[in-house]
């Protein structure tokens, strides 16, 4: 479920159509945070809500983050993501998994923030309303969603320097079939740095992985990880 608002968040983003302004906004956000020389890092910290009672934090998650033109890293939930221009790999250590495969066409493909914006897929018409935030010098918007599990979602930032600052998601419904409560789950972005320059090391699998052509050796301490292996097809 908490990957998944992830997903919701982005989609909801990058698929639909905008109000003009909230549309530029979100051109100069991901501007910022997908910079083709530098690089945009912080902590996202993720909470659950139940709707009855936004007071009560039911549930938390928080992780690190690091994005770059076309790279990312992530440290979230026990588990390492990257992306660069060659690979698109996962490390769950919960689970003692590592997946790799190639990332095809350079392609960035996280869906942790509100960064990509498809142009193809703004067709769709969604109401977007103007919202007063409560924090001074912040915009906020709420996107509100005609069908599916997800009801609305609230985009705050900074209209200055463009910075996230939240993603609220409210769910029409449970995502648990055997639970009534409609969730509320917020994304907040935290400590965010901005550097001219990148750390690549960050973004190289090789202290995980061996790669010989297609084959691939995992690196202590992870040699008795499974191995998902996609670059053989």
């Amino acid at each position: 479920m908490k990957r998944s608002v992830f997903i919701v968040a982005i989609c909801i983003l990058s698929s639909q159509s905008f109000a003009q302004d909230f549309l530029q906004d979100l051109t100069l956000i991901r501007q910022k945070y997908f910079q083709p020389e530098g690089e945009i890092k912080f902590n996202l910290r993720m909470q659950f809500y139940d709707v009855k009672n936004l007071e009560q934090v039911e549930d938390s998650s928080f992780g690190t983050f690091r994005l770059s033109k076309n790279l990312t890293y992530a440290d979230f939930e026990n588990t390492i993501s990257i992306t660069n221009d060659s690979f698109l790999f996962l490390l769950d250590k919960t689970g003692r998994r590592i997946f790799i495969s190639k990332n095809i066409g350079g392609l960035n493909t996280y869906a942790y923030s509100p960064l990509i914006i498809d142009s193809l897929a703004r067709k769709l018409n969604l109401k977007i309303s103007a919202l007063n935030s409560s924090s001074k010098g912040l915009r906020k918007f709420r996107i509100h969603v005609p069908e599916g599990e997800v009801d609305s979602a609230d985009i705050e930032y900074s209209p200055t320097n463009y910075l996230m600052k939240s993603i609220t998601v409210y769910y029409r419904r449970s995502i648990d079939p055997d639970e009534e409560v409609k969730p509320v789950a917020k994304i907040i972005y935290e400590n965010q740095v901005l550097s001219s320059n990148k750390n690549l090391t960050h973004y190289d699998i090789g202290k995980y992985v061996v790669i010989n052509n297609k084959a691939v050796t995992l690196k202590e301490p992870y040699s008795s990880y499974r191995l998902i292996n996609n670059l053989i097809f």
